[in-house]
């Protein structure tokens, strides 16, 4: 498990889910909390301790190249945008493999309609169901 000490710069909350806005060594996290029942007491300015798997932790080189094994590209067809999340679905083959992501992170990556974007599932994230 790693733990880093964070002070909370930010809380924005949609019904059950906040995107929590923090800064660790005058670094920026986010953290999304798909409870947000979970923040009783969580105050802007607030120390906190972030607690996050080993196994979350994807490595990337400085060229963007990353350690995810499932990696790969799609032609995003469609991008709906929540208060806080923007769902994004791309086609993979003639199927539709969908994403959700943080307004933010969409904004940085420049995703539209039509773009290509690369996109990734951790192998232990993956769950199989027999037939």
């Amino acid at each position: 498990m790693n733990y880093l000490r964070a002070q909370a710069k930010g809380i924005k909350e949609a019904g059950e889910i906040a995107l929590v806005s923090l800064e660790a060594h005058k670094e920026s996290f986010s953290a999304l909390m798909l409870d947000a029942s979970n923040l009783e007491g969580l105050e802007v300015e607030a120390w906190v301790e972030m607690l996050f798997k080993e196994t979350e932790v994807i490595l990337a080189t400085i060229d963007s190249k990353v350690s995810a094994r499932n990696s790969f590209v799609g032609e995003i067809i469609e991008m709906v945008k929540g208060e806080i999340l923007t769902q994004v679905t791309l086609d993979f083959h003639g199927e539709k493999i969908r994403s959700i992501i943080t307004h933010g992170a969409a904004e940085e990556l420049g995703l539209r309609v039509g773009a290509k974007a690369r996109w990734f599932v951790k192998s232990n994230e993956m769950t199989l169901r027999t037939e």
